[in-house]
């Protein structure tokens, strides 16, 4: 049985934990380190976790002399590197949340000392595991499909996601986690190089942000949504989101006798979630392109909308021997040779919870790779760096930095 801690108490480690709790044959939640007490409370009454297993920093947590086997990292992106190190040191397996680390160094840092510790470090890429891609990298590697030339990956984050998690939430200033492009796309550029096969030569970036600054908030708008005379029409009200629509809310920290809509109501009233879009003091890009060069002469790009209705991954990839395009749900081929055409369908698959059983597939796997011994993963850190790399390599043509 794998004994497991886990460094921050938020949305995905609740995401993953699930798998934990549904298969306590395999593995335990021993421990619980978060800042918040809230969340604290909150995992001693979902975990059954005793008060001295509930820590508020890593260093009590260190101190205690607790004995895990594996920790999960889902704390802070600039967290990572500590955590995952001193881990590391101490011979524990990681699953480690994306981004790696904040800097192309402390990702190479961490993989070394994972190689050199002989220890497993699985990186939640989730969808590396995601019967869709799979099937995509499958057809592009095939030898029908011939030489690769292009690929376009159009990423439309959605109004809703982006201004909760980008504008209002932990990832909305650049100093304080990481550049939109590391925080919500290393997914989409780790899945670029796994599709290709192989790593980007040239990189290049453009974007910035564009609309969510307070020289255009609307006439007469109030630094908070539940006291604005506009919010009723506003696309971006906090009120409308999580009251209304009650979305986005679920992981509002509260404590075992509040409800949700306690949770909520106090966020409208004084958290982070009830300001305005415009006046929230975010600094992260709101639309970006990023242009690549690969190793097998394809050129690859990718366009991150961030105002747009639809939550969505769109992506057309150009052969030599055929052509083929995919909406997230259903990937469709058209063969030279031939002039037919090949539709897979895989809504069954991508219309499923926590995006589509991977959440809990991600924990499944690295649980299982750990007992056998067997690190030769597609998730595993010496697998990802590329797409990390490209990352860092477009953030500085965008910016001039580093």
């Amino acid at each position: 049985m794998l004994r497991l801690v886990t460094f921050g108490a938020g949305n995905r480690a609740g995401k993953y934990l699930q798998w934990v709790q549904a298969h306590p044959e395999e593995a335990v939640l021993e421990a619980v380190v978060d800042p918040d007490p809230r969340r604290l409370a909150m995992a001693k009454a979902q975990y059954g976790l005793a008060d001295d297993r509930l820590f508020s920093n890593p260093k009590a947590f260190f101190d205690s002399g607790l004995e895990v086997d594996a920790a999960m990292i889902t704390a802070p992106d600039k967290a990572h590197k500590a955590l995952a190190l001193e881990c590391i040191g101490r011979g524990w397996h990681i699953l480690l949340e994306k981004p790696v680390a904040t800097t192309w160094e402390d990702c190479r840092a961490i993989a070394s000392a994972a190689e050199k510790a002989g220890v497993y470090v699985s990186v939640c890429f989730i969808l590396r595991l995601h019967p869709y891609w799979r099937k995509m990298r499958e057809i592009i590697a095939s030898p029908r499909f011939g030489r690769l030339l292009s690929v376009h990956h159009e990423v439309n984050a959605g109004i809703d996601r982006y201004v909760h998690t980008f504008v209002r939430g932990m990832w909305s200033k650049e100093e304080e986690s990481s550049p939109l492009l590391l925080s919500k796309c290393c997914h989409d550029m780790d899945l670029l190089v796994y599709l290709c096969g192989c790593e980007a030569l040239k990189t290049s970036s453009f974007g910035s942000l564009g609309w969510f600054r307070s020289e255009n908030a609307p006439e007469g708008a109030a630094r908070r949504c539940i006291d604005c005379s506009l919010e009723r029409t506003c696309p971006f009200s906090a009120v409308d989101l999580y009251s209304r629509r009650n979305l986005w809310n679920g992981n509002f920290p509260r404590l075992p006798e509040e409800s949700l809509q306690d949770a909520v109501e106090r966020e409208l009233r004084s958290g982070r979630y009830g300001r305005c879009a415009f006046f929230c003091g975010n600094d992260v890009a709101d639309h970006q392109s990023v242009l690549m060069e690969m190793e097998g002469g394809a050129v690859v790009s990718m366009q991150l909308n961030c105002l747009t209705l639809e939550d969505s991954r769109l992506t057309r990839v150009v052969a030599s021997g055929g052509e083929l395009r995919g909406d997230g749900r259903r990937i469709s081929v058209r063969w030279f040779d031939s002039g037919e055409s090949e539709v897979f369908d895989l809504s069954s698959f991508s219309d499923k919870p926590l995006h589509a059983g991977m959440d809990l597939e991600i924990v499944r796997n690295f649980v299982a790779r750990v007992h056998s011994g067997d690190f030769n993963s597609p998730t595993a850190i010496s697998a990802v760096l590329g797409g990390h790399r490209a990352c860092f390599e477009a953030e500085r043509s965008r910016t001039g930095r580093g």
